[in-house]
């Protein structure tokens, strides 16, 4: 199993229930509305997958995200195509993150250990693969901020958290450590391993 595997999954069972194309707000390239939508409607799913946006200056994108297409804009040239053919052009269209959820799926499969003892002095420390998948994960979480309700799920087949207790801790350090602040009643965040039955909430 690869993340990959994970993502086309949760993608697939997510698109039993949002299998109709919905309507979408048509502009013209002046950027006023489209007034006659029998010739210029636009349909698109609510479901996509790493649809990028702008953040902080650069391209950032989540493994999948919801919205509700009635919030999203497509700009559609009015003229210069032929209407006959039933297709409708899209030169751009504008979506936002905060109207919209995000999901980041995140895979551990290779990391077996959090520590170890280093050198003659036997002073225990993460790892180097541990310490880089941290940061990852903070930023996945800074990723998740600027979506309405943001979704972490962390897939772990190699068992690094012990109890529930442990994963809270992590979470809520990664959390913060991601800038969240009173904000993270926005996000949820999940922790999946062989060793539990259920998935763990950070909360």
């Amino acid at each position: 199993m690869t993340e990959s595997d994970v993502v086309c999954f949760i993608y697939s069972e997510l698109r039993r229930g949002l299998r109709r194309p919905r309507k979408a707000v048509s502009k013209a390239a002046s950027g006023e509305e489209v007034l006659d939508e029998s010739k210029h409607q636009v349909l698109t799913l609510p479901l996509h997958s790493e649809l990028s946006f702008r953040m902080w200056g650069r391209s950032g994108y989540v493994d999948i995200c919801i919205f509700d297409p009635s919030d999203v804009e497509f700009w559609v040239p009015v003229t210069k195509y032929d209407r006959e053919d039933g297709w409708v052009p899209v030169t751009n269209w504008n979506w936002e993150p905060c109207d919209s959820i995000g999901i980041e799926v995140k895979f551990n499969r290779w990391i077996t250990k959090k520590r170890q003892v280093y050198g003659d002095t036997n002073r225990e420390r993460k790892t180097g693969d541990w310490r880089r998948f941290e940061k990852s994960l903070i930023e996945d979480l800074r990723k998740l901020r600027s979506y309405q309700r943001g979704w972490l799920i962390f897939v772990d087949q190699r068992n690094l958290f012990g109890s529930r207790r442990d994963w809270k801790e992590f979470a809520q350090k990664l959390i913060k450590l991601s800038g969240y602040g009173s904000a993270k009643r926005t996000l949820n965040a999940y922790y999946l391993s062989p060793r539990f039955k259920t998935a763990l909430p950070f909360r």
